[in-house]
């Protein structure tokens, strides 16, 4: 885990410096110069992983997916190759095993793999096809009798949360569910609404996901903000976010903090407490333009080098560096 001490001096003297979008002098922002080096560790990693494995994966190819697809918006050229082959990865994996959602089964990972490769089709205005068509479908048929999607998943902190699966599932169905099924959706994602709003968070990931599948249902005004109120009372004194309560601030807790309070509206990048997690993502990025996670999921597959540093912490840690990504893309 980082972590990063911040005097109140260097705090102010690096707002003033490293805030902002590229200036007109033509001097970028470090936020800005900071995804650019991310871009390329994640974009030689994405390049390498389908050569050892054929599998879709949330942490190379759901989370670089949005992320990429907000860097290239940003400004970042260098983002579009990685994000197409991460893009067709995804599609060819859905594809390939599309029985397996018209059946109803679903791919091994089950609502946590479909809702991240969603995520990331639809962050790039995916259209609908047979393929979105059958996903969507499945996660409607999911968990029927329940208000929420549980999750099935032991990886934490990406795939273990049922506050995941269920935001996950909730922008599926707004997304891509079936037109001729809208008041069964609609009847879903108000059940799951309320029960985002009702069910006690246990951790980081439930708060960061109970802010993005309100937003995501249609949430707004205190509805938000009492979520968003509750994951910035967990900002620490570094200014970052810990995974558990008690626990070192670290780069993914983080990054996931400021990509749900900035992308759920709740938040600007000039508040201080964004500002504050800003300078922490910075100083946190090592010189090779990754960010560092200490993994706490078991392995669950033979250890391979997937071109990302980190040895057995590199999925978490191209997660982290994708969802830093993300973040860093609200301050350009």
């Amino acid at each position: 885990m980082c972590n990063v001490a911040l005097s109140s001096v260097g705090l102010i003297g690096l707002i003033a410096s490293h805030g902002g979008a590229e200036p007109a002098n033509g001097k970028v922002s470090a936020a800005y110069a900071s995804i650019d080096r991310a871009i390329v560790p994640l974009a030689k990693s994405i390049e390498v992983y389908p050569t050892k494995v054929s599998c879709f994966s949330c942490h190379h190819q759901g989370a670089p997916g949005l992320a990429l697809r907000l860097a290239l918006k940003a400004g970042h050229a260098t983002a579009r190759e990685p994000l197409q082959k991460a893009l067709a990865h995804t599609r060819d994996d859905l594809k390939r095993d599309i029985k397996l959602y018209t059946d109803g089964d679903g791919q091994p990972g089950g609502i946590s793999r479909a809702g991240y490769a969603m995520l990331a089709l639809s962050a790039n205005e995916e259209p609908k096809s047979a393929v979105t068509d059958a996903v969507a479908a499945y996660v409607l048929r999911r968990d029927p009798d329940q208000p929420y999607w549980k999750a099935r998943s032991n990886r934490p902190p990406s795939e273990h949360s049922s506050f995941t699966d269920t935001a996950l599932s909730i922008r599926t169905l707004k997304l891509y569910g079936d037109a001729t099924k809208t008041t069964q959706i609609a009847g879903r994602i108000e059940k799951a609404m309320a029960w985002l709003q009702a069910t006690p968070v246990t951790e980081h990931e439930d708060r960061v996901f109970k802010l993005m599948g309100l937003y995501e249902a249609g949430g707004r005004g205190t509805t938000l903000s009492s979520a968003a109120d509750d994951l910035l009372k967990t900002q620490g004194k570094d200014g970052g976010w810990a995974q558990l309560d008690g626990a070192g601030e670290d780069v993914y807790a983080t990054a996931t903090a400021v990509y749900a309070l900035l992308s759920s509206g709740v938040a600007k990048p000039g508040d201080r407490a964004l500002m504050r997690a800003e300078l922490y993502l910075l100083k946190a990025q090592l010189p090779d333009g990754t960010w560092h996670v200490t993994t706490r999921a078991k392995p669950v597959q033979p250890y391979f080098e997937s071109g990302f540093p980190h040895v057995k912490d590199q999925f978490i840690s191209i997660t982290a560096t994708a969802w830093a990504i993300a973040a860093l893309s609200f301050y350009n």
